[in-house]
């Protein structure tokens, strides 16, 4: 117990203490993101947190928060427990990744191998021919949504599947709040026998296959989700805040999540055009660590310096602070590549990722935006990479210039895309 505190001690010291030292020195201009705070005074926005550290390792933040309104809202603090909803999925990524690194499974393995209940995926259809046999799922199916799964309804996910995904309660609204008295491997023994939307392997379908890969690396390595997120990821980065549950001691800094409120009258001027969230209700009860769903895909929590951390991280090439590579050469390298062959089409996102219809994506759960703009191949060359969810919160790299960012804001869903704009202005400002 004394030597884990004392590495979180040394983690704070070394790691997470500098980002209120070096955000005074940053490079950008004071408040670069005037957009941000427009969407906050007009009431768009609740709340957002935006860090973007440069070439140097400097950093510049801007916070802001509604104030003075009928719903009241509290900043976003480096230090608040954020729902990090759809940017679960790159961590996971990664943390399959590095157990691809240290041998403990292969990425053209089948699913099959770790889940038997995954052997003999079908599709719902009554033609004949739609039921045959499919062909096995892979464990780089789940890295890159080609799995043949789809999203809950609750998620935002669309058709058949997804709203029996819903209604069965399969990485929805009661999984992230921990009510589902279920672990990861009842709910995903409960998915091996639901029909799959697509077939594997023949399209991109952003679902719940990223929940799917946590399991898998449980069997694989013989741990739980949580031990080898907190071995894998949360200590080797210093990320102590990164957690796929939360018990008594977290409930105090959980930053709230907003929805947007419809007014079916006419309402003249600006107002809060939120309400807090009702999908999710805060009550978490997660004390009875064992028994109760987490998800790897949708339901990770992080703070603003956790996150970081982690940019941090990705824009140094993965690269530990001891100099160790954190993946195989070979692996790093696909991280910021195209990871769908010719056959998905110059834009395989754009029937499933909203303002995605022209990226690519990796293996890392990043998504590629092309530079000349008409659509991602493989040649193409790329502009800057990405991950953004549905509560408008979002990672970037951009290599051009060195810099990555993070936002992070509390509206689901949230109609607002703002990593192109972010990056755009960042590079205007150290022009």
């Amino acid at each position: 117990m004394r030597q884990v505190f004392y590495y979180w001690l040394f983690a704070w010291i070394v790691v997470i203490a500098p980002i209120a030292q070096k955000a005074h020195s940053a490079s950008l201009a004071q408040q670069p993101f005037p957009e941000l705070s427009r969407l906050v005074k007009e009431g768009f926005l609740p709340n957002y947190h935006v860090v973007v550290v440069d070439s140097e390792g400097q950093l510049t933040t801007q916070a802001e928060s509604y104030e003075g309104g009928v719903v009241s809202v509290d900043a976003i603090k480096t230090t608040s427990t954020v729902a990090l909803l759809s940017l679960s999925k790159p961590i996971t990524n990664l943390l399959a990744l590095r157990l691809v690194t240290l041998g403990y499974l292969a990425l053209d393995e089948p699913v099959s191998k770790y889940l038997p209940k995954f052997e003999d995926p079908r599709m719902q259809s009554t033609d004949q021919a739609s039921s045959d046999a499919l062909r096995a799922i892979s464990i780089r199916d789940l890295l890159i949504h080609t799995a043949g799964f789809a999203q809950n309804a609750e998620l935002l996910g669309w058709g058949e599947v997804a709203n029996t995904y819903a209604e069965q309660a399969i990485f929805g609204f009661d999984c992230l709040n921990h009510d589902a008295q279920e672990t990861l491997a009842q709910i995903t023994d409960r998915l091996a026998g639901l029909p799959l939307a697509s077939e594997p392997g023949k399209k991109f379908a952003y679902s719940v296959a990223t929940d799917v890969l946590g399991r898998v690396l449980e069997v694989a390595a013989g741990e739980s989700f949580d031990v080898l997120l907190r071995k894998h990821i949360s200590i080797p980065l210093a990320m102590p805040g990164l957690t796929a549950r939360i018990t008594g001691k977290r409930l105090a800094d959980i930053a709230q999540l907003y929805q947007p409120l419809i007014k079916t009258y006419p309402v003249p001027g600006a107002y809060q055009r939120y309400e807090p969230f009702t999908g999710i209700d805060g009550n978490f009860s997660g004390d009875d660590l064992e028994e109760v769903c987490i998800s790897p895909g949708s339901g990770l929590f992080a703070s603003m310096n956790d996150m970081v951390v982690f940019i941090e991280f990705l824009r140094n090439d993965l690269v530990l602070k001891n100099g160790e590579p954190f993946l195989s050469e070979s692996l790093g390298e696909q991280v910021f590549e195209h990871a769908l062959d010719a056959s998905f089409g110059n834009r395989p996102l754009r029937r499933s990722l909203a303002y995605a219809g022209k990226d690519g994506i990796s293996i890392a759960s990043l998504a590629i935006r092309p530079k000349n703009g008409l659509g991602l191949a493989l040649e193409n060359e790329h502009d800057f990479y990405y991950w953004s969810g549905f509560s408008g919160s979002g990672i970037w790299i951009d290599r051009s210039n060195n810099t990555a960012g993070v936002l992070l804001t509390q509206l689901y869903p949230s109609d607002q895309f703002l990593i192109p704009k972010l990056v755009g202005k960042v590079r205007a400002s150290l022009k």
